[in-house]
């Protein structure tokens, strides 16, 4: 591919990349009219575009009634109207070319839900969430199972070390040896490998979303952030993501036995872990931080990949075909 289509190639990645979250967050609730988008600079830095490509991007964006460009005063989310309007359209424009898809294989568009239904639901597969840290690993089973789809068992890394790096696969722990596939981040692949090769199961490395990484240090390069979680060894994790020069910033705020929040410096933004959440249940305290996604793009990708390819297996074997009627 000559330089050229590469960058275009690039250009287009990071155009669908900002579309898909712009019009998420609309719909989610966590953008509105009016506000502020990402710089040039904080889309090029992320995409790897130049500030003339990035400008481009947020062009197209515009053209689509998604975004206004201001200027001087920089990018805002645009007027939606959510009925029959831009927002719908976008949206349609993304289910065409998913049938249209479809069609080109074979699949009659009214039969495309049950194929791609049957595409996740053939079999119910399963992942091991292995980490040390009990605030990422329910972070990661939760992410997993309520956004892709997958039955998901937590796993200490201790419990790994405790049966010993060696040990043969029938003997290590039944959550691994059950497991489709084994899933950490890239902190504890290294270690996480041997025993996915002896046990014959995919590994995969998670990555975070980008653009949670990106809210947290803005946070903290404004005045810092209260981290409510469980684990204390969360704050050094945490510290490794954001970088020594921002670290400074984090207060944590690690829950009590009963359940209740430490006392913390008023008037900072929270982050609540998923752990953290799920012990304060209706008590829990309000956060500026999206609770999902946690998985940056490629990573979900690439487990959405493992999650069709085994449902693909299991059809083929049953006799259900693979691909087309």
């Amino acid at each position: 591919m000559s330089r050229r289509r590469e960058r275009q190639a690039a250009e287009l990645r990071a155009l669908e990349r900002l579309r898909g979250r712009i019009v998420t967050a609309i719909h989610t609730g966590h953008l509105n009219p009016g506000d502020r988008l990402p710089s040039y600079r904080t889309v090029a830095e992320e995409s790897g575009l130049d500030l003339r490509a990035a400008a481009r991007v947020y062009a197209a964006l515009q053209d689509e009634g998604l975004v206004e460009v201001r200027g001087r005063s920089g990018v805002v989310v645009a007027p939606q109207e959510r009925i029959g309007g831009r927002v719908l359209a976008e949206t349609a424009r993304w289910a065409v070319g998913v049938f249209a898809a479809g069609w080109r294989r074979r699949i009659p568009v009214p039969k495309l839900s049950e194929f791609l239904e049957r595409c996740v639901e053939t079999i119910r597969v399963r992942a091991a969430c292995v980490e040390s840290i009990e605030d990422v690993r329910l972070a990661l089973c939760d992410e997993v199972r309520t956004q892709l789809g997958i039955d998901t068992s937590p796993v200490p890394l201790a419990a790994l070390v405790e049966e010993g790096a060696g040990a043969r696969p029938d003997r290590l722990l039944s959550e691994l040896r059950d497991a489709d596939l084994l899933v950490t981040t890239t902190f504890h692949v290294a270690a996480l490998r041997p025993i996915a090769t002896r046990l014959g199961r995919p590994l995969v490395g998670v990555r975070l979303d980008p653009d949670l990484v990106l809210r947290v240090k803005r946070e903290l390069a404004q005045g810092g952030i209260v981290v409510v979680c469980v684990d204390p060894s969360f704050e050094k994790r945490l510290a490794e993501v954001v970088g020594e020069a921002l670290a400074g910033g984090i207060r944590l705020a690690v829950l009590r036995p009963d359940g209740t929040i430490p006392p913390h410096p008023p008037g900072l933004p929270i982050l609540l872990t998923r752990a953290a959440a799920g012990k304060l249940g209706q008590n829990r305290p309000d956060t500026p931080f999206p609770e999902w996604p946690v998985l940056a793009t490629d990573s979900a990708e690439e487990l959405i990949e493992l999650l069709l390819r085994l449902n693909l297996e299991a059809m083929r074997e049953s006799g259900g075909g693979g691909e087309g009627e």
